[in-house]
């Protein structure tokens, strides 16, 4: 920002000049003004070049407009690096005096990148001023490049390619460069023409080469085994460690052992003697069969107690022997896995092994914590009566003093979390199912229902589980019990009239389900031709009564036999068949009895006597059962008819003989017998 003092101009004409000088530049990047009119003053707020060349144009406009002496009239080319032929005259007349755009001539060059100028030589000069300010690389000229600085000191080698670059430029606004460094990822920014940025970048790699890392020499002892045996495992591990992940240049550490002093000569810079230091110290060590590594788990909740009772039994053993012979293990705590990590010599590491054992009879049982759910009560309303029955008889006994549990109410589950002793929280838990009860009062009428076809058991179950799925308040204003009884079949249900009405129905619909859902229709059929009693026996034969269904035992269920689809009887007298069945069965029915009715009646038979009176009647009765065998006394049946059945008595006392048969025929015959 800078407040520029007008002499010559008003700050309105001041103003409208330098806009019609940036007019060319995006409006984000034109500067803004506050005009002071009382003190004839200009505030300008813009990047620091822009307000460099508004203060140039102002100053030219103030000396320009009082040149009272231009000098002699002049021809001049000006030649342009930047802007082109027209928007450079249109700059320069936008900013003319009067008498200036009356004298001075502007014309594009023949070759496109100049301007050809006629006019007085002083005026000649504020349009070569103007055409300096003016004739510049506009923002899209401007490149921004990503740059890795890869010295060992990265801060060191941008602050000198700053000052070079600074150097070789010599204040040129054409090569200026804004940069942006950023040290934790070694990522510079800079931004300009590109010619600048190439400046830049050759001077930031000549500052590179210049950067070189400070390095020292240390000796370090080696006490457990000979240093010539670490230098290959401390090379390869050293450089896995320091090596730097952003590809930043790297100068890697190099050792050098004096195996008769027992010394380890490194050479590193001063920033990795840490981690060389932490490594040698790690590897030595005695040889790897002389240590052991072990994970133990710590199985307890508190483990900072559990190891220090193990440390203190450890000590306990190390002091009956000899100084120095059991050595602590070093013992790490990992909570994330809950394990003990134990390193050391493989006598150390046995001997905390057995001490962990040892701590850990130490230790009470750790708790247990569990969720109880309350189904029939609400459990902020059993908590007090829960405590008294856990002071006045909870004993874990075993000699220990225990802790009292802890219990909360989960009032959105209507459920109790405990946390205690395993043998409180078992007797608790019983104690919780004692008090989760409904009160008589409250308890519904005990109701039962019969089921046809579904297994008792298995419903009481759906139905318990369905209706305790309901919400606590529910639960409690419209309670649910139901039990099942499986020798009846039967559902024993205590349950709020609104539910047991729901429950009701829906055993209902179970029976009519296990019914037959086609409707039942007695069916009658009259026969011509076959005997309504013989058929009757053979449909009943060909539509028996289902088996009686059988457990796992071999006992009966009669309570799941199925029910008789088809029920068959005959009407003799009017040898009519009757059969009750569903109805989309008629048809099938009807066609069966059409098939069968086709055996005709055997013809009535007649009956006679005669008297005997020569002649045995007993053996002329046995003649004619002979005959009545052969079919002698009977006409043939046509058409698959049926002949009259004959037979034959003889009563002795009144010699009578009693034939019933073919009437035609057996008159014949017994003319002939007689």
């Amino acid at each position: 920002m800078r407040t520029v003092q007008l002499e010559r101009l008003t700050v309105a004409d001041a103003r409208s000049k330098l806009d019609a000088l940036f007019a060319g530049l995006p409006k984000e990047q034109q500067p803004t003004y506050v005009a002071l009119e009382e003190t004839n003053r200009l505030t300008i707020a813009a990047d620091a070049t822009l307000i460099k060349q508004a203060v140039s144009f102002l100053a030219d406009l103030e000396s320009g407009g009082a040149t009272t002496n231009p000098g002699d009239a002049s021809v001049a080319l000006l030649s342009l690096e930047h802007a082109s032929p027209e928007s450079a005259i249109q700059a320069c007349q936008a900013v003319f005096t009067p008498r200036q755009a009356a004298m001075v001539k502007l014309v594009p060059g023949p070759d496109g990148r100049s301007l050809v100028a006629a006019g007085p030589a002083g005026d000649l000069d504020s349009v070569r001023k103007t055409i300096v300010l003016i004739d510049r690389p506009s923002r899209a000229d401007r490149q921004v490049r990503y740059l890795m600085v890869d010295a060992v000191d990265p801060a060191i080698a941008v602050a000198r390619a700053t000052r070079m670059f600074e150097t070789a430029t010599a204040g040129d606004p054409l090569l200026e460069v804004q940069s942006d460094f950023d040290l934790p990822s070694r990522r510079l920014v800079i931004e300009g023409t590109k010619e600048a940025l190439d400046s830049f970048e050759k001077s930031l790699a000549a500052a590179e080469a210049t950067v070189e890392a400070k390095t020292m020499v240390r000796q370090f002892t080696v006490n457990s085994t000979a240093p010539s045996r670490l230098v290959s495992s401390m090379s390869t591990l050293s450089k896995s460690m320091l090596k730097p992940r952003d590809g930043s240049p790297f100068t890697p550490p190099t050792f050098e052992a004096v195996d008769a002093l027992g010394l380890l000569v490194v050479t590193a810079t001063p920033d990795q003697f840490v981690t060389i230091d932490m490594l040698l110290t790690t590897l030595d060590r005695p040889q790897p069969g002389d240590v052991t590594y072990r994970v133990i788990p710590i199985e307890t909740s508190d483990a900072t107690i559990l190891l220090g009772r193990a440390m203190a039994a450890f000590d306990r053993q190390a002091s009956v022997l000899a100084e120095g012979e059991l050595a602590r293990p070093e013992v790490s705590v990992d909570s994330v896995a809950g394990v003990f990590e134990v390193m050391g010599s493989t006598k150390s590491v046995q001997a905390f092994e057995r001490s962990l054992s040892e701590a850990r009879q130490l230790l009470p049982p750790s708790p247990v914590s569990r969720m109880i759910a309350i189904r029939q009560a609400k459990a902020s309303e059993i908590l007090m009566p829960l405590r008294v029955m856990i002071e006045t008889t909870v004993e874990v006994g075993n000699g220990r003093a225990i802790t009292p549990p802890t219990i909360e109410v989960i009032t959105p589950t209507n459920s109790l979390w405990v946390r205690g002793d395993a043998a409180q929280v078992q007797s608790i838990e019983a104690f919780v199912r004692e008090l989760d009860v409904f009160e008589p009062a409250d308890m519904p009428p005990l109701r039962m229902l019969q089921l046809a076809g579904s297994d008792a058991t298995q419903i009481a179950r759906l139905l318990t589980s369905r209706y305790d799925a309901r919400p606590n308040d529910i639960r409690r204003e419209q309670p649910v019990r139901v039990e099942a009884d499986a020798s009846t079949n039967t559902l024993v249900v205590t349950a709020h009239e609104a539910v047991f009405s729901e429950m009701k129905e829906f055993v209902e619909s179970l029976n009519r389900n296990n019914e037959t859902e086609a409707e039942r229709e007695t069916m009658i059929f009259p026969l011509r031709l076959a005997r309504a009693v013989d058929l009757a026996k053979a449909l009943g034969t060909l539509y028996p009564e289902p088996p009686m269904p059988l457990d796992t035992r071999g006992r009966p269920l009669p309570h799941l036999r199925q029910p008789r689809e088809v029920f068959v009887s005959a009407d003799g007298g009017t040898n009519t068949l009757i059969i009750e069945a569903p109805s989309g069965r008629k048809s099938s029915f009807e066609e069966l009895v059409k098939q069968l009715d086709r055996i005709e009646l055997p013809p009535q038979a007649s009956l006679k006597t005669w008297n005997i009176v020569r002649g045995e009647g007993s053996q002329i009765a046995t003649t004619l059962e002979n005959l009545a065998r052969q079919g002698v006394l009977s006409r043939p049946g046509m058409n698959g008819e049926k002949a009259v059945e004959v037979t034959v008595q003889f009563e002795p006392r009144s010699r009578t003989l009693i034939v019933a048969g073919d009437e035609l025929h057996i008159d014949v015959e017994l003319t002939a017998v007689r």
